[in-house]
């Protein structure tokens, strides 16, 4: 939960509005030279001196700052993109838009945006670039050679998307269902037999692939196995063979020659992981991160 949830309405006027106070005040300046900052003073007793921040929470605010100016920037950047698509997207303005609340999401949900407004970018926009646009080169202009077309771009143009469009749900109903665990949406079949309605269509893989595709792509979804992988993940090492012999129980790495299974969130408060990734650029260890088996069953029920 960001810091500013925390803030009396009064604070967040006085330093998160557009007329807002702002400093430019670093941390070194802080605490060398404004000690009412970050210290009560008695007024009876002048020597005395109650420390309200240390200095590493001081430092923390100051990355929790950063890290919210950043996240502001993207968003508005986000919303200045959807707006110059000139589209409305009822899924992306009511559920993917308010739960933006990390860089990550952001770029999640330009990627998906990206994929799934395509033509609109480039046919109606022209000055509007995403992430992943070619910057054109004038020196190329006389042979130009043929862009990289994803599969799912060219199933999209092609009738064969009206075929994945009568599956009988959308990608993102299925998103939805999978995060509520129940069904909020359901299938809703066409009157025509399955088979007789795949068969006014030349090719069925391409249309089976369609829909997949936009899934995987989902923010929603992808924010969710962020999560769950972050909480839940195991991490295993084994040493190679060079690591065998030269990690020794007087290496100051024994400790996680063998490792199986270890819950990543049992590693937050040390360094370990560090450690063991310096072990790995020695090609000392490999390291396989992977999330337990019971996580990966109970997210495959969720899709059912």
């Amino acid at each position: 939960m960001w810091v500013t949830t925390w803030l009396s309405p009064q604070k967040t006027k006085e330093f998160f509005t557009p007329d807002r106070k702002f400093q430019h005040l670093k941390v070194p300046y802080i605490l060398a030279h404004k000690h009412d900052y970050i210290y009560h003073f008695d007024i009876n007793d002048i020597k005395s001196r109650f420390e309200l921040l240390e200095l590493d929470e001081l430092w923390r605010i100051c990355s929790w700052g950063q890290k919210y100016r950043s996240l502001l920037e993207c968003r508005r950047a986000l919303s200045l993109s959807y707006e110059r698509l000139q589209v409305k997207d009822e899924y992306y303005e009511e559920e993917i838009q308010p739960q933006i609340d990390s860089v990550e999401l952001v770029a999640d949900a330009t990627e998906w945006l990206s994929m799934k407004y395509k033509d609109e970018k480039q046919d109606s926009l022209p000055e509007f670039h995403f992430h992943d646009d070619d910057e054109p080169d004038q020196a190329m202009e006389r042979c130009k050679t043929p862009s990289h077309i994803f599969a799912y771009e060219v199933t999209k143009k092609s009738i064969i998307s009206k075929l994945a469009e009568k599956f009988g749900i959308q990608p993102h109903q299925v998103v939805l269902n999978f995060l509520a665990s129940h069904h909020v949406h359901f299938v809703d079949d066409e009157d025509l037999n399955p088979v007789a309605c795949a068969e006014q269509f030349a090719d069925v893989d391409p249309a089976k692939a369609q829909a997949p595709e936009e899934l995987l792509k989902d923010p929603l979804l992808h924010n969710h196995i962020h999560k769950n992988f972050k909480e839940d993940a195991r991490v295993m090492v084994e040493p190679t063979g060079h690591g065998i012999t030269k990690v020794d129980k007087n290496h100051s790495y024994f400790n996680f020659k063998y490792l199986l299974q270890k819950p990543i969130a049992n590693m937050l408060d040390s360094a370990q992981f560090l450690h063991i990734l310096a072990t790995k650029t020695e090609h000392l260890v490999t390291v396989d991160i992977s999330m337990a088996p019971e996580v990966k069953c109970n997210l495959f029920r969720q899709f059912q």
